[in-house]
Order: C-alpha cells, then structure tokens, then sequence
C-alpha cells in the first residue's frame, strides 16, 4: 500500500481488501485477551471470539468474491460479517462495515476527506443500529473518532497520517471508557468491544508502516482457517441477569415488502435487551438478549425468512466462564428429553436439532415449542421433517467448551436414527487439540435422557474423562425404552410407516408398542387395543420389564399429553420399591414427528450408584 513518496493518497478495493485483512488479523491474534476483559453486557467470556469469528466470516467473503472493486470488496465484507456476526460487539462491528459500504458506494476510490465521509457514516449506523446505547463501548470509540475527524483543520492527504490520528485519538476513547461505564471501572478492564475496534485499526496502521502484501495473503489463508481454541480464563465475576438467552437470526425481506426496522423494533424491544438491529431493508440482523426465544422468532418471521437463527444460554455461559465447574463437559442433542431443572442442575450442554415444516425452520426447544410444534402439523396438514445439528452449530458448542473445561464428553442419538454423529465427528477432526470423545447413546428422548444424566452426575462427582467414557458406554446397554404410538397417521406422513399398516392397525383397533433397540431401528415391541385404557394397558406391560432383583431409574415423557403422562408415571412407580428415582418430561419432536401427540413412554435404567 504505497504511492509515490511512499504516500498512500488513496483507498480502492485491493487496498481496502488488505486493510480488513491485517485489521482481523490482529483481532483474532488477541481474541483470548478479548474474552480475558469481556465483563459487559454479560461476563461470558466470548466476545473476542465472537467478533473473530464475525471479521474471519468476512475474510472469507472478500475472498471468495472475484470483484475487487470498491463497492465489491466493502459489500461483500459487510453482508459476510452480517451473516455469521454473533453477539452484540460482532453485530455493532458488522452494522459498521455495513454503513462504511453504503456510504462508498458512489466511489470508485477514496481519497481522506471522502474517507472520513464514509467513516462518519460507518459510526453513524453503528450508534442507531443499538436500540438503547450504552457509553463506555465500542459506539463511545466510533463517535468519539468520527468526530474527531469531522473537526480535523488540516487533513492530510496522505492515509499513512490520517490513520495515526485514528489509532491515537481511538486510543484515547478506549482509555476513558472505565470512567463511562461503572461496571468496567469495577474490574478494572476497558470494554472488549472496544478494545477489538482499536485493535483493528492498529492492525491497518501497522501493515501500512511494515506489512508485506504477499506474506498477507499467505498468513491470512491460514488464519481464516484456524481454530480459536485456545483457554480463556476469564474475569471472576458473576451476576444475576434478567435474560437468558442471547438470540441472533437474519431476516432476508421479500423483494416486494422491505424490512421496516423501526416497527420491528417497536415489536422486539418488549422481549428483553440488549437488542441491535443491524443492515438494511433487504436484509437484516437481529441480536437480543431475551428469555423467550420462540417469542422473538415468531415476531422476526413477520417480516421475512430467517437465516442463521441460535439462542445461546448465556446462563450456563456464565457459569461455566466464571464459576467452579466440572473438569469435563457433558454435551447432549436436543432429541435427548430430560426436565429441565436436571439439565440446569447438571448444566448439561443441549445442541438443538432443526426442524422444517414446509418452507419454514425452526430449532428445536428454541423457536418452536412441542406444543407449537404439534399444532401448527395439525393445522397446516404438513409433513414435518427433522435435521441434525449443523456443522456450525457444534463447532460454536465445542470451541467455547474447549475454552473452559479439560475436556468435552458429547453423547448423541443413535447412528441408527440420525447423522447426528456423523456432524459432531467431522468438527472432532477439524479440532485435534481437544480432548472430545463423541459417543453413541443407542438411544433418543428419554432413554437417551437417562444417559445423559448418569453422564452428567459422574462430570459432577470429579471423575475423569476417561472413566465417565468407560462408565457411560457400560450404562448404554442397560438403559432401555419403550413408545406407545400416539397417532400412526404420522408415521405414514413421514414415511416411516406402510400405509397399509396403519389400515391393518386400525381395523383391528390396536395401538404398537415400539423398543428403541441398540445397533438396530426400532421395532414393534407389542400391540395395546384401542381404548380409553390405554394407559393403564401400556403401564401394565411395562411393569413386566422391571427385574424385582434390580434397582432402576426411569423417566416416563408425553408427547403433547401430560394428565396420560402423569398417568403413567404414577401406574408404574406405585408399589415398586425397586424405583430408585423417576422424573416425567415432554417427549421432543424426535419421537413426536413419527409417532405423533398423544405418545407416551418409559425408559428403564439399571440404578448404578455413583461410587469413586
């Protein structure tokens, strides 16, 4: 990046192109030191890889776009940080670049006047993008540097000077915000955000003092590609939050009815905080911190198709950033049922599946609910249809994990049902570093429950990774579960089910039974005549599974049917002193999609006691 008299006197797409490149480069070399100082909006201990994650998805973009020009590289920059932006910080980085594109978009090169244009421009949509603005941040370092610029007497001609005014009045911003925001001068940290918007500015400058174009473009082929892994200790610091989960989602308009972001806004801002609407009408991102997901999504699908939807648990986030823990994590797939006061109490780690009801999404557990599920198949008549977990998604899961504990233990519905396994393996080879060990539980819903809670309660007791692999896959055989169908009409809809079996079944007015089986589908495991009954014939046969010479624990879910569900519990747990604990859930869509409300069923597990 030089002219004449090693001058820069102007900014084109290549140049541009080199910039955000040595500018992520930089942030992503510091994200632990990022995650390290991360004590606002929520002291999880992930905004560094947030926003890495954020600029390394523009990289990419940039990268694979063969348009160099000016409004080429800043769009593709833009649009790639606001698909992939997660958490406030990458969101407010991405709305930047956003306004940076548009502004630059009547150019074909910039010189340092239009530049400090574009900037203004760039800072203005950041600041607006944030529903409430918060001093002390990132958006205190963009106004305060844009304004500056905007005051500038005499402006050099020469971008080499122009960015070391940047650096040093951002430098000065960053140093103020503690005295800005009180929970920053508590621990004694400026405000992550910020400190990655200097970062990235210090990267530029300091490729424009030193950088070689060619050693660039080799090291940031190899950085877009690494793993951020690395421990991130963390501030010791905990707090009460009145929100949950933090939600992120893309909303991509239809060409004939743009995005009107002020009324989405007025719609979202009841739902939590910390909300920023980033992008334009064609295309929006949403980040909020909110404790009803599914509230969220339902109002952001009334103004387009969402993309990219997740709802992280900032809760566990926190505790597992800032609070003593188990040495070893336990992750599980949302097809696994357990209630959810032993998931909290065992902060067991859930991955949701996704679901597709004709042309909408959804993800399991967050933006649709069982009984949202079940109606809106009643009520469209559409086939419903599941879909493991992305490679995205368990990559997300496995490297904050891998930031916090020794190692990761991620149990999973059978090879059988799914291709869930087959995700999590590809990520386990793309992260060699880490000590993760993927097992097949064999099992879904509720058996898979019990598995996971036993997993659970070993990481609890102190014991090793190696002995609660060892432990877990000598529980799988002895867990078993058993499905009263609720509704084959389902089944056949999904393909699972002959037709003509449901004719049959419904002639001679009989229900099946299905086993879920170790290292082969499910079958019918027996059949209950159709009555008002049913429970009590299901229970009934249920109780002959129990050995009176083994203690158990069972867990009994419905599918959209609690009284049947209580029902049963109760049938089956009363005068067998053999129960040593039992626990009524809701069956997840997993089983519901083929077997259809109305589903009840049990688990038995071989009570094994948690002995060192």
């Amino acid at each position: 990046m030089s002219d004449l008299d090693n001058q820069i006197l102007y900014l084109n797409g290549a140049r541009f192109k080199r910039a955000f490149m040595s500018g992520a480069k930089r942030v992503i070399a510091r994200h632990d030191h990022l995650n390290k100082i991360n004590v606002f909006p929520v002291s999880d201990s992930d905004t560094g890889t947030n926003i890495s994650i954020t600029l390394s998805a523009g990289l990419k973009a940039v990268a694979l776009n063969q348009d160099e020009s000016l409004s080429g590289v800043l769009v593709s920059f833009a649009d790639g940080t606001l698909d992939a932006a997660r958490g406030n910080s990458g969101t407010i980085f991405a709305q930047f670049f956003q306004g940076i594109a548009e502004a630059a978009e009547p150019y074909h090169d910039l010189d340092t006047r239009q530049f400090i244009e574009v900037f203004a421009a760039g800072a203005k949509q950041a600041y607006e993008a944030v529903a409430e603005p918060v001093e002390g941040t990132v958006l205190t370092v963009l106004n305060d540097v844009a304004e500056y610029l905007n005051h500038l007497k005499d402006i050099s001609a020469d971008f080499d000077v122009l960015f070391t005014q940047i650096v040093e009045r951002a430098n000065i911003s960053l140093k103020e915000t503690p005295e800005k925001l009180k929970i920053l001068k508590k621990f004694g940290v400026v405000d992550a955000g910020a400190q990655a918007m200097v970062d990235f500015f210090e990267g530029i400058l300091e490729f424009m003092h030193q950088g070689s174009i060619k050693g660039l473009e080799e090291e940031i082929a190899t950085l877009v590609e690494t793993e951020l892994e690395e421990n991130c200790a963390g501030t010791e610091h905990t707090e009460e939050y009145t929100y949950r989960f933090c939600t992120e989602c893309v909303i991509v308009a239809d060409p004939e009815k743009p995005i009107n972001q002020a009324d989405l806004k007025a719609q979202l801002m009841p739902l939590g905080d910390s909300l920023v609407i980033a992008g334009s009408k064609r295309k929006t991102k949403i980040h909020m911190h909110v404790n009803q997901p599914a509230q969220l999504f339902s109002v952001t699908r009334r103004f387009g198709k969402l993309l990219n939807e997740k709802a992280d648990d900032m809760f566990h986030q926190v505790k597992d950033a800032h609070t003593k823990h188990s040495q070893v994590a336990i992750v599980a797939d949302s097809s696994m049922n357990l209630p959810q006061e032993i998931v909290d109490s065992l902060n067991i780690h859930v991955i949701p599946i996704r679901i597709h009801l004709g042309d909408e999404a959804f993800i399991d557990q967050i933006s649709i609910t069982p009984e949202e599920f079940y109606q809106k198949v009643s009520a469209g008549n559409v086939v419903p249809k599941t879909a493991h977990p992305t490679y995205g998604d368990f990559k997300a899961k496995y490297q904050f994990l891998n930031s916090h504990y020794k190692a990761i233990v991620s149990i999973h519905i059978s090879k059988i049902m799914s291709n869930t396994i087959g995700a999590a393996e590809l990520v386990k080879r793309d992260m060699p570093r880490a000590k993760l060990t993927i097992i097949d539980s064999k099992n879904t819903s509720i058996g898979m429950g019990l598995i996971v809670q036993y997993a659970g309660e070993l990481a609890n007791a102190g014991f090793s990774h190696e002995n609660i692999v060892e432990r877990v896959k000598a529980i799988i055989p002895k867990t078993k579960m058993y499905a009263l169908v609720g509704d084959m009409e389902y089944g056949v809809r999904g393909g699972r089910v002959p037709k003509f079996a449901k004719i049959v079944a419904d002639f001679l007015k009989v229900t099946p039974i299905l086993e879920v089986r170790l290292d082969a589908k499910p079958k019918i495991a027996g059949l209950i005549t159709k009555s008002n009954r049913r429970v009590e014939q299901f229970a009934k046969k249920m109780q002959k599974k129990i050995d009176p010479k083994k203690r158990y624990r069972i867990g009994v879910g419905h599918a959209n049917d609690p009284v049947a569900g209580q029902k049963l519990l109760d049938l089956i747990t009363q005068n067998n002193s053999n129960i040593e604990s039992a626990f009524l859930t809701e069956i997840g869509v997993i089983i519901g999609t083929h077997a259809g409300p109305g589903t009840i069923g049990v688990a038995f597990q071989e009570y094994l006691p948690i002995k060192r």
